[in-house]
């Protein structure tokens, strides 16, 4: 418990100075390392998006930070059945439940929920592809 709220600490102080990043490591508290990539997407419309994969502890990518018309978002990995799946708290309106990016099969998608329940959502970006 106390290592999981370390993480969750780590991640709002430590995300929002890390999105710059393109690829880096380093470590965090009692010596695990932290190592970020980052990838430029181009989705439908040729919108941008920057997306930076934090890993913690040599896991799979725990965070990311999305870096989108001027501001970054910081999202936790969430539960999926196929895919990366991240949400976060805070969208970009203060109407906004909320942010989801989610990436399957080459291609993402940022959604914001728009109700209760996970399945509500309004899409913000589609057919996002990273490029290489």
């Amino acid at each position: 418990m106390i290592r999981s709220l370390a993480v969750l600490a780590f991640a709002i102080v430590a995300l929002p100075s890390l999105a710059s990043c393109d690829s880096s490591s380093g470590t965090g508290n009692g010596g695990d390392a932290v190592v970020s990539r980052s990838i430029e997407y181009v989705c439908t419309d040729n919108q941008q998006i920057r997306a930076t994969y934090l890993e913690y502890h040599g896991g799979s990518a725990t965070f990311v930070v999305l870096h989108w018309n001027g501001n970054d978002y910081g999202l936790a990995r969430a539960i999926s059945a196929s895919g990366a799946r991240y949400a976060g708290l805070y969208g970009p309106t203060p109407a906004d439940n909320g942010l989801q990016w989610w990436e399957a099969k080459g291609e993402a998608r940022l959604d914001t929920f728009t109700g209760k329940s996970f399945d509500d959502t309004r899409p913000l970006l589609a057919g996002c592809k990273p490029q290489l």
